[in-house]
């Protein structure tokens, strides 16, 4: 078979499929003749595509699916086992080239996403924003597509490794919990992250304290269960022993995910320097921030587009959503390692759902920019 430029994947039985199913003139199927007509090639070339002899470009594809009346993706067969972001690319009819240009990227790039689901590091967290827009998919299906890369899994399965022997010697009872930058898994972890040793380093001691303080609540929750006044006490305290333990067991995997996640999606320092200047500028919920930098356009602009604040009318005014309130509230700590020399965001106390749609309310009728 010759694949040529096109799509490797390409499913020539199901054109034929889709055109015979088709009707074409005097109530008969589809001919090749016709559809060649269609799509503005010849009946050979479409032969050729049925018998895969010959595979069409993306965007020939797109053209065969609009004249069939399917999706692009019934006309592949995807090896992937997944919905991946290759394929998403092949159903926009779009060439790696075009769609690198459309995201603003180089072709190195973009080629890093589709073989192994590799951001590049540089980014102010919008890119899966923009690929979510460019290829027509949810946000969800292109993280969805990003995680369940093949290559990204083995990632986090070695990132899980190492852990797996750090959190070992945090298990020792007496032994301070940290790792130093000569660590080899710490230094194995930093490259498969690209990302300095300095700030994995930061990260890692982090998820080692919060490790351990799992096995201090399960010794806790264990000597409850020993010294329980009631049965019914004593059973409560045996469920958190478990609960505890199966945190215990999948807290590599856990951290390894959360860790990767995490550093592809933060925010660059800009952005937390911003952030961190909204929440301690007595800043409470349901007031107003006026920037007081708005030249800075483009890191508010971001954190607009990532739905981290919401900017109020012509004059520079913004306030957190909910989704920046939980971000903030939940990765601090995380962004402290990442970004040590920036002071730590004056979270607010935790408010219901209720209250803070009420505050979204208040400017529903406010034109947002």
């Amino acid at each position: 078979m010759s694949v040529g430029r096109g799509v490797a994947d390409f499913d020539g039985a199901a054109l034929r499929s889709f055109r015979l199913n088709k009707q074409g003139a005097h109530g008969r199927p589809l001919s090749a003749q016709e559809l060649a007509a269609l799509v503005g090639t010849s009946k050979a070339r479409i032969l050729a595509y049925e018998s895969e002899r010959s595979i069409p470009e993306p965007k020939r594809i797109v053209d065969l699916a609009t004249v069939l009346g399917v999706p692009p993706k019934q006309l592949s067969v995807s090896d992937a086992g997944y919905y991946a972001i290759r394929d998403m690319r092949y159903h926009t009819g779009r060439t790696a080239a075009e769609l690198a240009a459309d995201l603003g990227i180089s072709r190195a790039a973009y080629r890093d996403i589709e073989r192994e689901a590799l951001l590049p590091v540089r980014d102010d967290g919008t890119l899966p924003l923009r690929l979510s827009t460019a290829l027509d998919q949810p946000l969800r299906l292109v993280q969805r597509a990003l995680e369940q890369h093949p290559v990204a899994t083995a990632r986090r399965t070695q990132i899980a490794d190492h852990l797996s022997e750090l959190f070992h010697q945090a298990g020792h009872k007496h032994v301070p919990a940290v790792v130093d930058a000569s660590d080899v898994h710490l230094q194995a972890i930093a490259g498969i992250l690209r990302r300095s040793i300095g700030v994995v380093c930061r990260l890692l001691n982090y998820e080692l304290s919060q490790y351990r303080q799992l096995l201090a609540d399960r010794a806790a929750r264990e000597a409850e269960a020993a010294y329980a006044q009631s049965a019914r006490a004593g059973e409560r305290a045996r469920a958190a022993v478990l609960a505890l333990n199966n945190r215990i067991e999948t807290a590599p995997a856990s951290v390894a995910s959360t860790l990767n996640r995490f550093l592809v999606e933060a925010m660059n320092g800009r952005q937390w320097r911003a952030v961190v200047q909204l929440y301690n500028t007595n800043w409470r919920l349901g007031t107003l921030h006026h920037v007081e930098d708005p030249s800075d356009e483009e890191t508010w602009k971001a954190l607009q587009q990532r739905g981290f604040i919401e900017e109020v009318g012509a004059t520079n005014a913004v306030f957190p959503t909910e989704r920046g309130v939980r971000q903030v509230r939940s990765q601090a700590a995380r962004y402290g390692c990442l970004y040590p020399r920036i002071p730590a965001p004056i979270l607010p106390q935790p408010r219901r759902r209720s209250q803070l749609a009420h505050v979204s309310a208040r400017f529903s009728d406010t034109r947002i920019l």
